[in-house]
């Protein structure tokens, strides 16, 4: 029986040599007696210098390519998951609809087909490692569904207790949804409303849930009764709750319209409700009799945001076209004046600078045809006082401001804007890491007072039984098919130019897109990825949507990250061959994928829990593993690898001394 000590200090990695040969008999064999040694759980530093995250979804449209960042931070072996939600969110903060509104004509079939719209990242684990997954995400009817329509997808099934005890939920033909009270009297509480099932939530990435006012006609009550709300909340509603005024604790982010000319309200972490500025303009159908100029709201998933969107008709329209009438000249002092459509925040239509003077900013909003709000202060935002007004003369083009001061164009009188519609974002909150966002429903107006129709969502597509989710546009379950496909067929609707477009070829069998992700080597490095050296600088990886799955793209780690250590650790022998072998069919790193075959392998070290980084083995009855060697053999040198599960080297920690003590029996012994 042999015993010998061994030391390292370089990374797992023994190496030895004896002043005189050591004696291997034949058929001898090796096992290990204790092992100690200590790995790093290496902090993540993400900065302004490795957090860009650029993706493109389809590599041939560069409307589809965009740009966000992963969170600064410093995230230690504790923080692992808050990195991983860090970086998913940050995958997702590149996905943006900014470019999905269009002043499209039907007609000429002219519509947005950008293939990102809708869709999402997700970090998931596989075979032991990561895989960055991006999925287009189906947008649906969340209201009917399945074989004989109570499939388990639905968010509501007709009869539900107490889901359906105080709303009329109704599908025409199976597609188009609409919801109204079951009562005649209005109420100022929440209690009718739906949408409480615990495992159903919203996708991120960029995605929608919104609601069209059908119908909303006043009650004269004077009250905050007559209209309805959607909802956002960050922890799952139970069903308990349903017949209850909505607690404010589920109240995380909600719209609520109650009668025309009444601005939108809104509340944030279940606190007071706040003016939104935008009042609501077409709700009544008897009034405005085309369905599909009527007010949606939504909260959008965009660049990392929720926005909070009312889409509609503009309330002005015919004024003039400013920036057409460059230069205007200022009576009295000669100066040129110019606008523009720069930096205008939420609520101004046009900018104004003076030549000459840089510095000078003013803020011009279009309130008539022929009424301007100027602010001196910007970019102004809703309810911001008014610092001066204008008026202008649509036949002259002479703008007069407070009754005294006048611009003339230079050119004439500027062509006039026509009625458009309007992308409202009211109010934007930032998405949170790892967050969850549950969507709900209220009606505040009697039956004969509120109708909603057009409720779609995008739905999270890794919740629980993500695959019998439907295809956007493959049946009549879809969302495009709940009444938003005839408002974006409509020749007329001015609230069509301005809502989010999802590509009725997204989902087309036969039709590739190649997606490119890019992000710093450091970055994929943590995750498992090997940049093959790459240094300090962006890799890109293209990946085919649609090649395992459809709708689908990944990229696969070939390791383990490196901020994760082995729940276990494999002692291989570099100098004598073992009779040993490995099974696995997977967890291999590129470098070391021989799945199944003949390893050197002498032991494999458990760890029940490896937090501290710090693995002590001892072994009470050593296991002895046959030497491969039919004659005897001089051995000089004995050389020992410590690796993680998947083969590769294990990440030590600073000043590490590893110390591992071996037994070489003969055969008899």
């Amino acid at each position: 029986m042999k015993l010998i000590r061994l030391v390292t200090d370089n990374k797992g990695v023994f190496t030895s040599s004896f002043d005189s040969d050591m004696i291997i008999e034949p058929q001898s064999k090796m096992a290990l007696l204790n092992l100690t040694f200590e790995t790093n759980f290496e902090n993540i530093n993400i900065n302004p210098t490795n957090s860009q995250v650029t993706f493109q979804s389809d590599i041939t449209d560069n409307d589809t390519e965009d740009t966000d960042a992963i969170a600064g931070g410093t995230y230690t072996q504790a923080q692992i998951q808050d990195y991983y939600d860090a970086v998913e969110l940050g995958l997702n903060s590149a996905l943006s609809l900014e470019l999905s509104y269009t002043n499209s004509t039907p007609a000429l079939e002219q519509l947005i087909d950008q293939n990102w719209v809708f869709s999402m990242f997700k970090i998931v684990n596989f075979e032991g490692k990561k895989r960055i997954e991006y999925r287009y995400v189906p947008f649906l009817n969340p209201l009917v569904g399945g074989f004989l329509r109570d499939h388990f997808r639905k968010f509501y099934l007709p009869g539900d207790t107490p889901q359906g005890a105080s709303l009329t939920i109704d599908t025409v033909g199976n597609t188009v949804t609409t919801i109204k009270a079951l009562q005649t009297n209005s109420t100022t509480g929440r209690t009718r409303n739906t949408f409480a099932v615990t495992d159903r939530n919203m996708s991120v990435g960029n995605g929608i849930y919104m609601a069209r006012c059908n119908d909303i006609r006043d009650n004269s009550s004077g009250l905050q009764d007559n209209g309805f709300a959607i909802g956002l909340s960050e922890i799952p509603i139970p069903q308990s709750v349903l017949l209850t005024d909505l607690p404010d604790i589920y109240r995380a982010n909600e719209i609520r319209v109650n009668r025309t000319g009444e601005n939108y309200q809104y509340t944030i972490n279940g606190a007071a409700e706040l003016d939104s500025g935008i009042p609501a303009v077409n709700l009544n159908l008897s009034i405005s009799t085309d369905v599909n100029d009527h007010d949606v709201m939504a909260f959008e998933m965009s660049d990392g945001n929720i926005n909070f969107c009312v889409y509609q008709e503009s309330l002005v329209g015919d004024y003039l076209n400013l920036p057409l009438g460059n230069d205007w000249t200022q009576s009295g002092t000669g100066t040129i004046e110019r606008f523009d459509e720069t930096n205008l925040g939420s609520i101004a239509t046009y900018r104004r600078t003076q030549v000459g003077s840089p510095a000078l900013e003013h803020w011009w909003e279009a309130t008539s045809d022929t009424n301007w709000n100027i602010y001196t202060t910007g970019p102004p935002v809703a309810g911001q006082a008014v610092n001066a007004t204008a008026v202008a003369d649509l036949a002259t083009g002479v703008l007069t401001i407070g009754g005294t001061t006048t611009f003339t164009p230079t050119g004439g009188a500027p062509a006039t804007v026509p009625y458009t519609g309007v992308r409202n974002v009211f109010k934007q909150v930032a998405q949170k890491p790892g967050q969850k966002y549950y969507p709900y429903l209220y009606v505040n107006g009697g039956s004969a007072n509120c109708i909603v129709d057009m409720v779609n969502i995008t739905i999270d597509p890794y919740m629980f039984g993500n695959e019998e989710w439907d295809i956007t546009g493959n049946n009549n379950e879809s969302g495009r098919d709940n009444a938003y496909q005839n408002l974006i067929d409509s020749a007329t609707s001015k609230v069509r130019d301005v809502i989010p477009q999802v590509s009725d070829e997204q989902w087309a069998v036969g039709v590739p897109f190649t997606s490119r992700l890019t992000l710093y080597h450091e970055v994929w490095d943590t995750l498992g990825f090997s940049t093959n050296g790459a240094g300090t600088r962006n890799v890109s990886e293209d990946q085919d949507i649609g090649k395992e799955i459809d709708g689908v793209a990944r990229w696969d780690a070939d390791r383990l990250p490196l901020v994760k250590d082995s729940d276990n650790f494999l002692v291989v022998s570099d100098s004598l061959p073992l009779n040993s072998y490995d099974a696995s069919t997977g967890g291999y790193s590129k470098e070391s994928q021989k799945i199944g075959k003949r390893k050197n392998i002498l032991m494999t070290i458990p760890v029940n829990d490896n937090n501290s980084g710090l693995v002590e083995y001892e072994s009470s009855t050593p296991i002895f593993i046959d030497i491969n060697n039919a004659s005897a053999v001089n051995q000089k040198n004995l050389n020992f690898r410590l690796l993680r599960s998947d083969f590769s080297p294990i990440v030590a920690s600073d000043n590490e001394r590893a110390v591992m003590t071996i037994l070489i029996a003969d055969k008899s012994e």
